[in-house]
């Protein structure tokens, strides 16, 4: 086996400085040629720079990367620019290593499954601790209805947001468990739902943006998260999310954080929707 070939991420290390330096060291497993290999930030929303420049990694060798100590989203692709493997939400402290192909214990499986009766076109999935959502990981492709689709993850817990072609929320999944093998399935509203989970959608009649929507339990003293998150609702549109069959208290806000109505004591079913109006 050659000796690893090293590349160094320069403009990282000279802005955070050498004490917080890590190794990532990158093995070919895949019995193919990768000819890309991009290394970013998880907080950031676009792939960086090929880290190979001009070189190639054949099956068998190694490449290491000086990166700062942190979360790092990877991707390898083959000289088509075919992905080879993706890897998100890497921990790296000291020295990690990333092995495409290999069988990794923390390398999982998460497989999406289509069944809303309509085309995804964007698929998001950003660990529970991050606060924002990652890359598109469908990129160039979209998920038809019926078709499934696979995104390796390290093990642990991700927060999953699906779209549509004009980037409509067609679902969401937040602090969902990802181990060995785990399945996503996006529902529509002709699907049957399991066990008390039910689809809440909030259309906007009005003639104001909502930029933030808060859900939370009737019993609950305080409200939740904003489901909404980074996105915004123009008039006119319409999100879902899925929550439990029961009682739901909703507020929208415009971007002032103006209250634009509030719905208490709502009673969600299998299919439920709040429509705001002026």
């Amino acid at each position: 086996m050659r000796a690893a070939k090293w590349f160094i991420v320069f403009g990282v290390l000279a802005a955070t400085g050498a004490a917080s330096a890590a190794s990532l060291e990158v093995k070919n497993r895949s019995g193919q040629t990768i000819c890309y290999v991009y290394v970013s930030a998880c907080s950031e929303d676009s792939w960086g720079d090929d880290i190979l420049g001009s070189e190639t990694l054949s099956n068998g060798e190694s490449a290491s990367v000086r990166v700062t100590n942190g979360c790092w989203d990877l991707k390898a692709e083959d000289c088509d620019h075919a992905v080879v493997a993706t890897r998100r939400g890497v921990q790296v402290s000291g020295n990690t290593s990333w092995t495409v192909g290999g069988a990794s214990a923390e390398n999982v499986r998460l497989s999406v499954h289509n069944r809303t009766g309509n085309t995804v076109c964007y698929i998001f999935v950003s660990a529970c601790s991050s606060d924002s959502w990652g890359d598109d990981v469908l990129e160039e492709s979209v998920l038809a209805n019926g078709n499934n689709t696979t995104v390796h993850v390290t093990a642990g817990c991700w927060d999953l947001k699906a779209e549509d072609c004009d980037h409509n929320v067609m679902a969401t999944r937040r602090n969902l468990t990802v181990d060995a093998n785990t399945t996503w399935t996006i529902e529509g509203s002709g699907s049957s739902t399991t066990g008390s989970a039910a689809r809440l959608r909030v259309r906007n009649n009005s003639s104001n943006t909502v930029c933030y929507v808060y859900v939370s339990a009737c019993s609950s003293s305080s409200w939740g998260d904003d489901i909404l998150e980074e996105d915004v609702l123009p008039a006119g549109q319409s999100t879902s999310v899925r929550v439990t069959q029961g009682c739901w208290d909703l507020k929208a806000e415009d971007c002032d954080h103006s209250v634009l109505s509030t719905r208490r004591n709502l009673q969600v079913e299998s299919n439920t929707t709040w429509t705001l109006t002026d």
